[in-house]
């Protein structure tokens, strides 16, 4: 087979294109995207992916196009060859912040502003998640009633993304709804410390959870769209969330075994705070071209393996129902101090940010369908155990270290399959939609769900059921998407695996 890769194309340039590598971060991104199209095309070639004779010429008209791209950038660098090489320090912060090199320089990735604002929205649910339960049995509320508040999140998460997502694309911009989002979430959550009626509660619950739930899937649009041929280095950035996370979760575990439970709100009320401040520091990012031949959503939407995709996610948010309503409350009951609950969350995320920091690597070596598949087989396991293993801390330990498949594998993998299927035209929708169907939907069945059986059958059925969810989600993974997947529909790509599991 004809062999299109850079060097082969253009070997009278192999020096420069190291070297344009090395000094130019602008030049790397174009290189990497050029290679994960020309992946994508051999893949097809070879029948190792499927697509029609129309996206296959989509994809060679974007090679040559980036090829076209590459050369003139060579021609101007063989040109201006005695200019002067940046010094190792200026080629390190290219380097850190994706920056081009000598003689301009493009818009920096907001690395820091786009992981500051990941870290302080997980280190919220870090916070929330794990213990606002508590503070609710504190005051009187009975399990039911805690599942159903809980549940709003995931009511929310289900209607909210759709209408956000729909209107951002509508005007063209992100940003300020997730700052209008951040303010008014804020204000929301402020109804807590005044109110301990359920009423007070259920209504300040809805208000912080339409409006909390509509940044994320914008956020996650911001930061594909800033990373650009780079987003396999999504897991650099998201990494972060997973930080914030841990240390709220390990910090409050401490700090709650000598304060009053109520306290919790005013720490979560801070950090509340921090996400609002983050989001007034991210920019607006430029919206990427129009594919060569634009694609309706309806079109992506009945293509059975993103059909697939989006039903497998609902059963894997809702197996993870009774985990994030109830996790605490089912340690404290096996008499577990509150700080070895904070280290029990703690070692799940530790898990995680291995998984995203691995997850440029993961991505090269195996396909998006295969990770899906081990996440939800580890799912299955991983809920027995917690349900059935309780009084063993050997084995709570080891279910906390699949969180590492079950999260940070299928969410790195679900994200990267949205961001490839949906393409620039519908990234906001898509996104939106994955938020909607999974932690929405999912989730709310799923909290809903537990929140009657928890009481009724017992911690450990429940929790059995929680693995029911995951083993009907590998069901439909395995039937609705075929091994080998499409290509690509948009102009976005994640730098899909070269082999299956």
């Amino acid at each position: 087979m004809e062999q299109h890769d850079l060097n082969h194309e253009l070997p009278e340039y192999r020096e420069q294109i190291h070297a344009l590598k090395m000094s130019n971060g602008h030049f790397a991104r174009l290189f990497d995207e050029y290679h994960d199209v020309n992946r994508h095309v051999v893949r097809v070639e070879v029948h190792a992916e499927t697509a029609t004779d129309f996206e296959l010429e989509d994809l060679k008209k974007c090679r040559l196009k980036l090829k076209d791209e590459l050369y003139e950038m060579l021609k101007s660098a063989s040109v201006n060859r005695f200019t002067v090489s940046p010094s190792r320090w200026e080629e390190r912060l290219r380097a850190l912040f994706f920056m081009v090199g000598p003689g301009r320089i493009a818009p920096m990735i907001p690395y820091w502003r786009l992981s500051g604002y990941y870290f302080f929205y997980f280190a919220f649910i870090g916070a929330f998640s794990p213990y606002f339960g508590l503070y609710l049995q504190s005051i009187g509320v009975s399990a039911a009633q805690i599942a159903l508040l809980m549940s709003l999140m995931s009511v929310m998460r289900m209607l909210a993304p759709t209408l956000w997502g729909w209107l951002a694309d509508r005007l063209g911009v992100r940003t300020p709804i997730v700052r209008l989002s951040a303010v008014l979430s804020m204000a929301g959550f402020a109804g807590f410390l005044v109110t301990d009626a359920y009423v007070g509660l259920f209504l300040s619950m809805a208000f912080l959870s339409f409006f909390w739930s509509a940044a994320l899937p914008l956020v996650e649009t911001l930061t594909f769209s800033h990373l650009g041929g780079q987003a396999s280095r999504y897991g650099n950035i998201r990494v972060w969330g997973s930080i914030g996370f841990v240390l709220a979760v390990l910090g409050l575990g401490y700090l709650l075994d000598g304060l009053p439970v109520r306290a919790l709100l005013w720490i979560t009320l801070v950090l509340l705070a921090g996400i609002a401040f983050c989001a007034m520091l991210i920019p607006e990012a430029g919206r990427p071209g129009a594919p060569p031949r634009p694609v309706a959503l309806g079109e992506i939407l009945r293509r059975p393996e993103v059909a697939g995709l989006l039903a497998a996610c609902f059963f894997m948010s809702a197996a993870h129902g009774a985990l994030y309503v109830f996790y605490s409350l089912h340690l404290v009951a096996h008499g577990y101090s509150k700080s070895l609950i904070g280290w029990m969350w703690t070692l799940g995320v530790v898990a995680e940010i291995a998984v995203f920091m691995a997850m440029p690597q993961i991505l090269r070596a195996y396909s998006l369908r295969g990770l899906m598949i081990f996440s939800f087989v580890a799912a299955v396991l991983r809920f027995v155990l917690i349900g059935w293993g309780a009084e063993s801390v050997a084995v709570l330990v080891f279910a906390q270290v699949l969180h590492g498949a079950t999260f940070g594998v299928y969410h790195a993998a679900a994200v990267a399959a949205v961001n490839r299927w949906f393409g620039a035209q519908h990234q906001a929708r898509g996104q939106a939609l994955y938020g909607s169907i999974s932690f929405g939907a999912g989730g709310m069945i799923g909290g809903l769900v537990s929140g009657y059986t928890w009481e009724s059958v017992g911690p450990e059925w429940t929790y059995s059921l929680g693995s029911l969810f995951a083993f009907a989600g590998l069901m439909v993974l395995l039937v609705w998407w075929k091994d080998g997947g499409p290509a690509q529909l948009g102009s976005n790509d994640v730098q899909g695996g070269r082999k299956g599991l």
